[in-house]
This record gives structure tokens, C-alpha cells and sequence, in this order.
């Protein structure tokens, strides 16, 4: 059960890493593709989390939180990807808040 709680926690610092750069002025081509296969990772992992051991705490607001961060990514190709980019950051430090208090 750790290794999968380590590999959601890496999938998260990957993509919180990627949209740091990304925001930070060097535009990622493919930050698009990294949002959408650390989502799926950190989406797979909680369910793992969740049936295989104790739930983690607050599991349905983690899964909106991501669900969001892919709504919010898609949306950006309307809202412009700075905006998305600085919403999903912040979403995705909420996460990590998370893994810090665990």
C-alpha cells in the first residue's frame, strides 16, 4: 500500500513540476499529455488506495480536485493556458497539502 501511496505522490510532483515550468514562461508542447497521464495515474491510484486498504482521507474531494484539474486543462485551450496553468497549480498544492499532512 505505500508503494502505491509513493507512486500517486510522484505522479503528483511530476505534474506540479511540469505546470511550475510551464508557468514560469517555458511553454511545454506536450504539459497537455503529462496533465492527463498523471491524472489518470493519481485517479488509479486512490482507487487502489480505496479498495485494496484504508481509504485515503477525504477520497471523493481528492478525485473532484483531479477531475477538476482535467477539466480546467481542457478549458484552457479557450481560457488561455496561463489561467489554467495557474489554476491547476494551485489545485495541485492543495493535493500535496494533503501528502504532507499524512
Amino acid at each position: 500500500m505505500p508503494l502505491v501511496r509513493y507512486i500517486v505522490l510522484a505522479a503528483l510532483v511530476i505534474w506540479l513540476g511540469g505546470t511550475f515550468y510551464a508557468w514560469a514562461g517555458d511553454r511545454l508542447r506536450s504539459m497537455e499529455l503529462v496533465t492527463y497521464v498523471c491524472s489518470g495515474v493519481m485517479v488509479a491510484g486512490l482507487f487502489v488506495m480505496k479498495f485494496v486498504g484504508p481509504p485515503p482521507h477525504d477520497f471523493t474531494i481528492r478525485v473532484a480536485i483531479v477531475a477538476t484539474i482535467v477539466g480546467v486543462t481542457l478549458a484552457g485551450r479557450m481560457w488561455g493556458r496561463t489561467v489554467a496553468s495557474a489554476v491547476t497549480f494551485t489545485l495541485g498544492c492543495v493535493l500535496l497539502a494533503w501528502y504532507a499532512r499524512e
